[in-house]
C-alpha cells in the first residue's frame, strides 16, 4: 500500500511538472543576432519546442531564425517589445499557434520559409513586418474567415520574381495601418486567402506591377500608386475609398475575377483606373466614380452589371472611357443595368461597338457630355438631357434608340448616325453630319446645323421625313452663301414638312434676299408659317417662307425698326452649341446690361458688363457642359440663354 502511495505521489509530481513545462514563458536572454536555436539563449533555459509555450523577445533585442527546413521555430505566442527584431533567413516555419503582439518599433525581417498562425488566431502588427528578397516565402493557416494579421504599424514587400504565398489567412491592413509595395505578387495558388485595406497601400518604387491574386476588400481605405502599377486579379469589393495613380501607371481591375463596387470611388487619376473584367453594383447602394485627373475611369473589358434592384446605378462624375485594349472580352452593358452620367463618357476609337443587354440604359443628364471619338455603334436605349456628339469617323454608325429630351443636344460633327429603332423627343440635332431615322418616328426636334458656324446637317432616309409641329428649324444666317454662310437641311427623302423657324441673323440682308435654307427629294406637304422674322443690329427683318417642290426658301420682304421697349425675349446665342466663343444678339440696343454665366450648377463663371450695344460676345471658359447666360438690363428686364459648350 506504501509503495502504492509513493507511485501514485510521484506520478502527481509528474504531471505538475510537465503541465508547468508547457505553461512556460520563454524569455530570450541571447546576443544581439542570436540563433532562436539555442537552449542557451532563453530563460528558463531551452528551445522553445512546443505549441503551449509563449515567447517574449525584449527590448531592442535581436533573434535570428536561420536553420534548415527541418526544424520549426514553434511557439503558442510571440510578443516582440519595442526596438525588438527576429530576422527569419531560411526554409523553416515559425510558428505562433495563437498569434501574437509586435509592439511599435519592433520588426520581423521574412526573407524565406513559412510564417504559421494557428486557427482563429491574431497576429497584431503595431510595428513593421518585412517581406525581403527574392527567395520563395509563404504566410499560412488554415481558415481565411478566422485568422488574421493585423496591420497597424507597417507592412513592406520588396520586388521579388517569387510570389508570397498566403493560404487561408487574412492580411488586414487596419486605418492605421500602411502597406507598402515593389513590384511582386500576392499569390494563393489552390488555397483561399484574403487582403483587405482600411489604411493606406502604397506603391512607390519599382516600375513594373504589385498583382494581388488574392481575394482584395477595400473599405473607406486609400490606395497610392506614385510607382509603376498595381493589378487585382482576384475577386474584389470597392466599398468608398481613395484611389491615386501616377501618369505613367494604372490601377486595374482584371483577371477573370468578379468586382464589386459600392459607394463613392474617389482620387486623383493621372493614369487610369482600369476595369478591365467589368464591375458590378451591390444590392445596397449605386456605385459611383467620382474622380479627378486628366486619365479617369477606363472600360475595357467584361460588363457593368447590377446585383440589386435597378434603382442601383453606376454614377459617373469624372471621365469614364469605353476602351478596348484587346481584352478577352469586350466592354458591354448587363441585363438591367444603368449607367448615370453626370460628366464625360467617351467612346475609343478603338471600340467597334458598346451593347446594352435588355433593359440596361446609359442615362446622360443635363450635366453629362458623351463623345464618341470615331465610328462607335451604340446597341441599346440611350436618354439625353445633356450633349452627345460624334467628333470624328466618317461612317454612319447604329444608334439603336434614343431619348432626346428637351434639354438634350445631339451633335454630329462628322459621318453619320443611324437611329434605327427609335428616335424621340424635342432636344436638338446639330452638326454637319447626316441622321437618319425609322420611317415610323415623327420628328419633335430642333433641328441646327452647322459647327461653330453655318453648315449643313443631311437627313438621309430615303423613305421619308416627317415632322410635327413641335419640330423648330434652328438656322444661322451670316451672309448670302449656303453652307458657308448660313445654314442648310438637306433632306434626301420626300418631305412632310411642319414646325416653325428660329433665324439667328449675323448680319444685314437685304430686300429680295434668297436663302434656300431646306432642300428635299419632294415636298409632300407643307406646313411651315408664311412669313417669320430675324433680328440684327436694332432692325427686324421679315422672311416670307415659300415651299417649292424640293427646297424651302426664305425671301426678305420687309425690314423695319425694332422694339423700342427693353425686351430680351428675342436674344439669340450662336453658334450654339459652341467649343467657347459665341456671340448673344440683342433684339435692340441697351445702354447697359449685366451679364452673368454659371454652370449647371449655379456656379458663376463668368461676369461681365456692356453699355450702348445690342451685340455680346463671350468666350466661355470651363470644361464641355451646358451653361446658362443671365442677362439684366438697367430697367431689371432679364432673360435667360441656355448654352452648350462642346
Amino acid at each position: 500500500m506504501k509503495s502504492f502511495k509513493t507511485l501514485f505521489s510521484a506520478l502527481v509530481l509528474c504531471a505538475i511538472f510537465q503541465l508547468s513545462a508547457y505553461a512556460q514563458t520563454k524569455i530570450w536572454v541571447g546576443p544581439s543576432g542570436g540563433t532562436w536555436h539555442e537552449a542557451l539563449h532563453w530563460s528558463p533555459q531551452g528551445i522553445p519546442d512546443g505549441m503551449l509555450q509563449d515567447v517574449i523577445i525584449p527590448e531592442n533585442s535581436v533573434v535570428n531564425i536561420g536553420t534548415s527546413s527541418a526544424i520549426t521555430a514553434f511557439s503558442n505566442t510571440i510578443t516582440l517589445e519595442a526596438g525588438a527584431t527576429i530576422n527569419k533567413t531560411s526554409n523553416s516555419t515559425l510558428f505562433m499557434n495563437e498569434g501574437g503582439v509586435f509592439a511599435p518599433t519592433s520588426q520581423i525581417n521574412f526573407f524565406e520559409g513559412n510564417i504559421g498562425v494557428g486557427s482563429s488566431s491574431t497576429v497584431t502588427v503595431n510595428g513593421a513586418l518585412n517581406i525581403l528578397g527574392e527567395l520563395p516565402k509563404s504566410i499560412s493557416s488554415s481558415s481565411t474567415s478566422t485568422t488574421s494579421i493585423d496591420i497597424t504599424g507597417t507592412m513592406f514587400i520588396a520586388s521579388s520574381p517569387e510570389p508570397l504565398f498566403l493560404q487561408e489567412i487574412s492580411i488586414r491592413i487596419l486605418p492605421s495601418g500602411m502597406l507598402t509595395v515593389e513590384d511582386a505578387t500576392l499569390d494563393v495558388s489552390a488555397f483561399n486567402a484574403r487582403l483587405s485595406n482600411e489604411g493606406l497601400i502604397q506603391k512607390n518604387s519599382g516600375t513594373g506591377i504589385f498583382t494581388i491574386d488574392t481575394t482584395f476588400e477595400n473599405d473607406n481605405g486609400t490606395i497610392n500608386v506614385s510607382s509603376g502599377a498595381m493589378e487585382v486579379s482576384g475577386s474584389s469589393t470597392l466599398i468608398n475609398g481613395e484611389y491615386n495613380v501616377n501618369q505613367d501607371g494604372y490601377f486595374e481591375l482584371g483577371g477573370a475575377a468578379l468586382h464589386n463596387i459600392s459607394g463613392v470611388v474617389a482620387g486623383q487619376l493621372d493614369g487610369p483606373f482600369i476595369l478591365n473584367s467589368g464591375a458590378r453594383t451591390l444590392p445596397e447602394d449605386d456605385a459611383i466614380f467620382n474622380f479627378s485627373g486628366p486619365a479617369g475611369v477606363q472600360f475595357s473589358g467584361g460588363a457593368l452589371a447590377a446585383t440589386g434592384t435597378t434603382s442601383t446605378a453606376f454614377i459617373n462624375r469624372g471621365l469614364f472611357t469605353v476602351i478596348n485594349i484587346g481584352s478577352a472580352q469586350q466592354p458591354f452593358m448587363g441585363s438591367a443595368t444603368i449607367l448615370r452620367n453626370e460628366s464625360l463618357v467617351v467612346f475609343d476609337t478603338t471600340v467597334d461597338a458598346f451593347v446594352l443587354s435588355q433593359s440596361a440604359i446609359l442615362e446622360n443628364t443635363n450635366e453629362g457630355t458623351v463623345t464618341i471619338l470615331e465610328d462607335t455603334d451604340i446597341f441599346g436605349p440611350v436618354s439625353n438631357s445633356g450633349l452627345i456628339e460624334k467628333t470624328g469617323g466618317t461612317e454612319e454608325i447604329n444608334f439603336v434608340s434614343l431619348i432626346n429630351n428637351e434639354e438634350g443636344v445631339f451633335d454630329i460633327e462628322s459621318g453619320g448616325v443611324n437611329f434605327s429603332s427609335n428616335f424621340e423627343g424635342k432636344g436638338v440635332v446639330t452638326g454637319i453630319g447626316s441622321f437618319r431615322t425609322n420611317t415610323s418616328d415623327a420628328i419633335e426636334s430642333i433641328i441646327a446645323p452647322g459647327n461653330d458656324g453655318p453648315g449643313t446637317l443631311t437627313f438621309e432616309n430615303p423613305l421619308q421625313f416627317n415632322a410635327t409641329t413641335d419640330c423648330e428649324y434652328q438656322l444661322q444666317i451670316n451672309g448670302t452663301t449656303p453652307d458657308t454662310e448660313y445654314d442648310v437641311f438637306a433632306i434626301n427623302a420626300p418631305a412632310r414638312l411642319s414646325g416653325t423657324f428660329d433665324i439667328q441673323l449675323g448680319f444685314a440682308p437685304q430686300i429680295d434676299d434668297e436663302f434656300e435654307v431646306i432642300t428635299a427629294a419632294s415636298i409632300t406637304e407643307c406646313n411651315l408659317p408664311t412669313q417669320t422674322t430675324g433680328f440684327f443690329d436694332g432692325m427686324v427683318y421679315i422672311f416670307d417662307v415659300v415651299c417649292n417642290l424640293d427646297n424651302v426658301v426664305l425671301r426678305v420682304v420687309d425690314i423695319t425698326l425694332g422694339v423700342t421697349e427693353n425686351t430680351l425675349s428675342n436674344s439669340i446665342a450662336y453658334p450654339n452649341p459652341t467649343r467657347g466663343a459665341f456671340t448673344v444678339q440683342l433684339d435692340a440696343p441697351v445702354t447697359e446690361i449685366n451679364t452673368t454665366i454659371t454652370n449647371i450648377l449655379g456656379q458663376v463663371i463668368a461676369f461681365e458688363r456692356f453699355v450702348n450695344t445690342d451685340t455680346l460676345k463671350f468666350n466661355l471658359q470651363g470644361g464641355p457642359g451646358i451653361y446658362f447666360v443671365s442677362l439684366t438690363t438697367s430697367e431689371r428686364v432679364s432673360e435667360t440663354i441656355k448654352i452648350i459648350k462642346k
